[in-house]
This record gives C-alpha cells, structure tokens and sequence, in this order.
C-alpha cells in the first residue's frame, strides 16, 4: 500500500501548517514543498522547521521534519503584491548581515532590481540564501548550536508580531524591524561601529513598506519576548551582529535597553 503525501503549494503559513500535518498524520508522511513566495522559497520550505502560531507566541507549537522534496519556481512571484516581496527581503538580509558581507554588499548595490524581480538578481539571492540556509542546517539541524545565527532579528521581530496578534505585522516585516532594533543594541554594546549600523538601518528604509508600531504597547512587546525559544530560565537571549558578515548569540541584554531600542525603532519609523 502506498503511503500518503502531504504537498504543500503556498507559502509560509500554508508550508508550516501542512509540514505540521504530514510530521503528525499517521506519525509522519512524506512532505513536498512547493513555495509560491519570496520569503518561503529563501527561508522557510528549507530547514524543517513546522509549526503554527499560539496567542503566547511565533511557532509554539510544531516539530522538525524534513521535506523529502522543495520546488521552487520564481514564476510564481509575478503574480505577488509587493508587499510579499517585501517580506521575502526580511529573511535574505539576515543571510547577509549574519553570515555573509559580500552578499550583503549585492543587496545594498541591486535591492531595486530585487523588489522589480529582475531575473538575473532574483536567481543569485534565491541560490545563495538557499546555499547558506542549507549548510547551516546540515550542521545543526535541530538547532542547538549554530541554526540559531539565523535567529538574527527575530526576537525583537516575532515579539513585535505577536503584540499585534499577528495581525498588524508581517513576518518578514516583523524580522526588518527586529533587525534595525537588534542592530541598534548590538551598537550601544559596542558589538557595531556607527558606521555598520548606520548601514543596516539606511538599507532597511530603502524598502518600500509601511510599517506603524506606535500602537503597540512596550509592556506587551516585552511579554511576548519572554515566550522566544532562544530564552533559558526567563533570560531573553539576542542574535546580534558583531560586524556585517558575523553575529553571534548575546546572553544577558538589560532590559532598559531592549525597551530603549524599541523607543528608538519608534522614532527612525515615524
């Protein structure tokens, strides 16, 4: 008898939540990814990272579980309001800042052609995500260790998604913010020069996306980072640059300046 299959055709949200379904269905079922937007077919297709969202917090629930197969066709993104793009550009940067300057450097020199989804640029950012994401997960593919580099951004950013009830943010919005916060506590901690940081933020508000947090409460956007996977008995651990093409993880970050960074995304957003 043949067994069943789970093809998952959409992007995050529909990759997650049927890569949760084959890992469950009959205690686990061959899984295909076919991601149809930027961010899937650079980050989350890859990896077998599975799982949904609860009110508590980003992904709460889930597994690990492998695709036996991932296609991506960068025809679907034709298709795509810009605002997809966007999001897409959210998970490449960390690619970047975190783990490659060169490739950041490309992304500052070529990002309109990205979010015009010029062909030639599309292909090099999709095959070098897709390259860095699939050896830092032949590494650590439970992410115990190095996996969690690619956290960069996502403290602060999923926090942000979830203060808004997932509603206001998108993730890969969630992540550009939480990158220019994370950013700005890596340069008070001395991790980055001005002039680094002055990168990342100048690069973040090149891209076309509107992006109102003022409305979110700072007491909410804390609770919701004590809920981050990354954090050991209460404490909120930070993926944070320490130079463009490395980050590392940061233990103890006080608490005045994670509310300082956010008072200080407030004002570079306004």
């Amino acid at each position: 008898m043949t067994r069943p299959a789970v093809v998952a055709l959409g992007g995050g949200v529909i990759g997650d939540l049927a890569g949760f379904v084959a890992a469950t269905y009959q205690r686990g079922v061959s899984l295909v990814q076919m991601p149809t937007t930027l961010l899937s077919q650079v980050d989350s297709s890859v990896g077998g990272k599975v799982g949904v969202n609860h009110p508590l917090g980003k992904n709460m629930i889930g597994a690990f579980y492998q695709p036996a197969l991932v296609w991506v066709d960068a025809d679907t993104l034709v298709s795509l309001p810009p605002r997809e793009i966007v999001c897409g550009i959210g998970e490449i940067v960390k690619y970047g800042i975190a783990l490659d300057s060169d490739f950041f450097s490309y992304l500052e020199l070529n990002l309109e052609k990205i979010l015009n989804l010029d062909p030639e640029a599309l292909f090099h950012v999709q095959s070098r995500s897709l390259e860095i994401k699939s050896r830092i997960v032949a590494e650590d593919e439970n992410e115990t260790g190095l996996r969690t580099i690619l956290n960069l951004g996502h403290t602060i950013g999923h926090a942000l998604e979830a203060a808004g009830k997932f509603q206001l943010l998108k993730h890969g919005e969630a992540v550009l913010l939480g990158t220019v916060a994370e950013g700005y506590i890596a340069n008070r901690l001395g991790l980055i020069s001005n002039a680094t940081y002055g990168r990342i933020v100048e690069f973040v508000a090149r891209i076309p996306f509107k992006s109102s947090i003022r409305n979110l409460k700072t007491p909410d956007i804390l609770r919701a980072m004590k809920y981050d996977k990354k954090s050991i008995g209460g404490n909120i651990r930070f993926v944070l640059p320490f130079r463009i093409g490395e980050a590392k993880l940061v233990d103890r970050v006080e608490s005045k300046l994670v509310v300082d960074s956010l008072t200080h995304l407030r004002k570079v957003r306004s």
